[in-house]
């Protein structure tokens, strides 16, 4: 009966022939902070009547049970009620600041994820990359290994859309993994609502750009 209702909603929401209402998307938090947040000023522009509802977070959210309308992830989804695309790829790279930069690698301390994100693949190849280094600062987001970077705590292996920019940082070394594809999911009975396809058309020219 609940999924009824939330297929009803869907369809609703799609039959909605104008730029107005809400639309809600859900995206880990560094790239509603780097790539996302970024975009969104034209789309304001052109749509002011537009609500959007942005959820930052790492969980994957089910587009099935109504948490969001669009997705953007980093693993693969799968579904067979979700219309799924693959809108770009983050590049990462080891960054510290200059002065760690200039001790000899084998003296580097890493910033890494902690247990809760021990699984996804930057995390295990930063392990092989330390060789037995220490990892002896451990977060569970980007941001905290940010921010722990710049202060001097050691090397961390960062999303390039965050850490180039900075100017207190730099590269500490060319060596780098391969780059995590980025991808769209959009629920089926969504695909054709005028609101959801603008902010969709938004995030693939977003994403586009890295």
């Amino acid at each position: 009966m609940e999924q009824g209702a939330q297929r009803i909603e869907r369809l609703a929401h799609a039959a909605q022939g104008t730029l107005t209402g809400r639309v809600r998307l859900t995206a880990p938090p560094v790239l509603v902070s780097e790539v996302i947040i970024p975009a969104m000023r034209d789309l304001r522009a052109d749509h002011p009547d537009l609500q959007i509802v942005l959820s930052a977070n790492s969980h994957i959210a089910s587009l099935d049970s109504g948490q969001a309308d669009l997705a953007v992830r980093m693993v693969e989804p799968q579904g067979k009620q979700n219309i799924v695309r693959r809108i770009g790829s983050v590049e990462f790279a080891l960054y510290g600041t200059p002065d760690i930069a200039r001790l000899p690698p084998q003296q580097w301390r890493f910033i890494a994820f902690d247990e809760t994100l021990a699984h996804v693949p930057q995390q295990r190849w930063l392990e092989e990359f330390a060789d037995g280094r220490p990892l002896d600062l451990l977060t569970g987001d980007f941001h905290s290994q940010f921010a722990a970077a710049r202060a001097g705590l050691g090397v961390a292996l960062l999303p390039c859309v965050m850490a180039q920019p900075c100017k207190e940082l730099v590269r500490v070394t060319g060596k780098r993994p391969q780059a995590r594809p980025v991808w769209m999911v959009i629920h089926a009975d969504l695909k054709h609502a005028p609101a959801v396809r603008a902010v969709a058309d938004m995030l693939a020219a977003a994403f586009s750009k890295g």
